[in-house]
């Protein structure tokens, strides 16, 4: 993004971060602890839903930072991330939380 003059005018917007999307980084949320730490922190201070969801699974299952992850992938879901629903659906369940759980899911219209 740097290397074009236009995007880098555009960058400096919080709308761009929020807005971005990180599908590389979805796929493979474990990349972004050693590389696109910058523009993770960027994206996530912005609110980007995606970033939350990358987020929440790194602090949940890599740093086994329970608290912190849930806390990422319901915001994840508050930006209507959709694979932030079922990640946060499934957990809820698996902690016993099947009131929000269920609630979560049927959000997905399954």
């Amino acid at each position: 993004m740097t290397s074009i003059p236009v995007m880098t005018k555009a960058a400096i917007h919080d709308r761009v971060y929020k807005n971005m999307q990180l599908s590389i980084l979805t796929e493979h949320p474990l990349t972004s602890l050693t590389s696109y730490t910058d523009l993770m922190s960027k994206c996530l201070q912005a609110g980007n839903p995606e970033a939350h969801y990358v987020k929440g699974i790194q602090e949940y299952i890599h740093h086994k930072n329970t608290v912190e992850g849930i806390y990422h992938l319901h915001l994840a879901t508050k930006g209507s991330y959709q694979n932030a629903f079922y990640l946060y659906g499934i957990v809820m369940l698996c902690r016993g939380e099947m009131e929000i759980g269920k609630n979560i899911f049927e959000k997905l219209e399954w």
